[in-house]
């Protein structure tokens, strides 16, 4: 027999209003539970998660799913924001860099971006380049030691075509391709491709071709 059969048959018309007002009051908590819930999209450091979540504040979402927020930290929409629902918060964490440029003093400087190449550029070091690591390297949450050279001016002699470039680059093969001549299998470059760039050099190419 169910609830509202029992309610119906009992003789007390008080236990009846008592038991209908209880029914009323947890409709409307589930009611408002449901409406509550929200699911937004939180990103963090560009990997996307969908969450579903009771809270309000973007600050409170963001510890809920197990993420705490530096003062160097990029987060969007800011802290108190209340989020509705299919919202979406950008988190971007805080890394720090061990920046020295051409082999002098180490700083330490902190970044937000994903990838070398982007934590150059919003470092305002878009005139330089890393030493040794690649500039789509991803920059781990724990940080890591960033050599980078600065801009040289150089003049390329490509078999007879002469041109004198000022680019950044830690070797002659890395200038090469920035200059967007990159050299191929069969060429040959003196100083070597491997050398080390510095202000004044000037580099030969030698472009080896099988003529068919």
């Amino acid at each position: 027999m169910s609830v509202l059969t029992k309610l119906h048959q009992t003789p007390s018309p008080m236990l009846r209003l008592v038991v209908a007002g209880l029914l009323v009051v947890l409709a409307l908590a589930g009611g408002f539970a449901v409406s509550a819930a929200k699911t937004v999209t939180l990103t963090v450091d560009g990997i996307a998660m969908r969450v579903t979540t009771m809270k309000s504040r973007v600050i409170d979402i963001v510890k809920e799913n197990g993420f705490t927020v530096d003062e160097r930290d990029d987060l969007y929409p800011a802290a108190d924001v209340t989020m509705r629902d299919a919202g979406n918060i950008v988190l971007r964490r805080s890394r720090p860099l061990q920046i020295s440029l051409d082999g002098h003093d180490t700083k330490q400087m902190w970044t937000t971006a994903s990838t070398v190449d982007e934590a150059l550029a919003q470092l305002a070091m878009t005139d330089t380049a890393p030493a040794a690591a690649s500039r789509a390297s991803r920059v781990p949450l724990a940080g890591m030691a960033l050599p980078v050279v600065s801009a040289k001016t150089v003049r390329i002699n490509d078999g007879g075509a002469i041109r004198t470039v000022h680019l950044p680059a830690p070797n002659v093969s890395g200038l090469l391709s920035a200059a967007g001549a990159p050299l191929l299998d069969s060429d040959q470059a003196v100083p070597n491709a491997a050398a080390p760039i510095v202000d004044g050099m000037e580099i030969q190419v030698t472009r080896n071709r099988i003529q068919r």
